[in-house]
């Protein structure tokens, strides 16, 4: 939720876009994306400019899904600054020539804070008039356990980055606030005992790195020190099971909007 003086916008970050939708997860995922399109004020489609295939990142996303009278659609090519002007402007010239449905296609850095603030006004001004829906200092509806989950899974993608961080989730078991050091008992489950392995490590190794770069993290989000407790447990399709997903946090009811007051 981000909130001035004028506007406040409810920022929904969706799930990516599959081209083949291979278990109820999936399916899921991309019927929030739809579901979320139908919903917005305005759809912001995030394409990371310095991965492998910029250019297929819409693929599962046909731009008919994305058609929705009087909603600005604007394209955001991130991480311009890793590119070179020729890489970073031909990207653009492409994205403007396939996406013609997109009112607007722009070139940011998050990291760097490229042009953020502009993409920001650019926002705010297509935004429909309304009533602040949040307290200006309310940042997220989401609880804490989510954002902590959310940071071991970063973790994940950052340090094993193959086929194991999309084949698991994370689950925050206990997370109880002591006076000096927070307690939190998280699981990441896998499907295969060969992903346990590979996130346990020798020796456990890979674990006690990736739990200590979270922990990290996640002392510099609570602002405070915490003990991080990790496991990683086996569940066997678990990416079918309804269950699971909405124990972590995947399969839930999900809606956006944005308003200017």
């Amino acid at each position: 939720i981000v909130s001035d003086e004028d506007s406040q916008m409810i920022l929904l970050d969706t799930p990516g876009v599959v081209d083949t939708e291979r278990n109820k997860m999936e399916n899921f995922m991309m019927n929030s994306v739809k579901t979320s399109v139908k919903d917005a004020d305005v759809i912001v489609v995030m394409i990371d400019a310095a991965g492998k295939t910029p250019r297929e990142a819409l693929n599962g996303l046909l731009p008919d899904n994305l058609l929705k009278k009087g909603c600005p659609i604007v394209i955001v090519l991130n991480k311009c600054d890793l590119l070179s002007r020729q890489e970073a402007d031909s990207l653009l010239a492409w994205y403007k020539k396939e996406w013609p449905v997109a009112d607007s296609v722009v070139q940011i850095s998050a990291k760097a804070n490229i042009k953020v603030e502009q993409l920001q006004k650019w926002i705010s001004k297509r935004l429909p008039l309304g009533p602040s829906l949040y307290p200006k200092d309310v940042l997220s509806e989401h609880p804490e356990r989510f954002f902590i989950a959310e940071i071991v899974r970063e973790q994940l993608f950052l340090q094993y980055r193959q086929e194991v961080p999309y084949a698991s989730t994370v689950r925050v078991i206990e997370y109880e606030e002591r006076e000096n050091k927070d307690f939190i008992n998280a699981e990441i489950i896998v499907d295969r005992d060969t992903q346990k392995g590979i996130i346990i490590g020798k020796g456990g190794a890979a674990l006690k790195a990736l739990g200590r770069a979270a922990r990290k993290d996640i002392e510099d989000f609570i602002d405070k020190e915490c003990y991080l407790q990790l496991r990683v447990k086996v569940q066997k399709n678990w990416m079918e099971d309804e269950r699971a997903l909405k124990q972590s946090g995947l399969l839930r009811n999900s809606s956006a909007s944005s308003d200017l007051s």
